[in-house]
């Protein structure tokens, strides 16, 4: 179940269940990525959700799936050239191995390091 105290984690609430079945269906290859992260873009109402693969070891994006109502051409210019000065990489390449960090993350005053 989401965490009930993050208030952008509640509005996933009445559909956390079947958002997590279908990430764990999308990462068995049964399920096309795009199916969990559409549910998440129409839950938050999202112009962009993507979900990023980032090799610790040379800062590189491995994979990237995305899904909203932005223009295509907006995912391809941030794998051409935004992520090379996201600043959420710097905390995503500290966490431990199979660790996940949600945007939400990188903007509370929380410190990942």
């Amino acid at each position: 179940m989401a965490d009930a105290s993050s208030a952008i984690l509640a509005r996933l609430e009445t559909r956390y269940d079947d958002i997590v079945a279908s990430i764990y269906r999308a990462g068995s290859g049964v399920e096309n990525w795009r199916t969990p992260i559409s549910m998440i873009a129409e839950i938050y109402e999202s112009w962009a959700v993507q979900f990023l693969c980032v090799n610790k070891q040379n800062g590189t994006i491995q994979w990237a799936y995305e899904d909203g109502s932005a223009d295509p051409a907006s995912g391809v210019d941030y794998l051409r050239k935004y992520h090379q000065i996201d600043p959420r990489l710097k905390h995503v390449v500290m966490l431990p191995e199979n660790q996940w960090f949600s945007c939400e993350e990188h903007t509370t005053t929380k410190s990942l390091s």
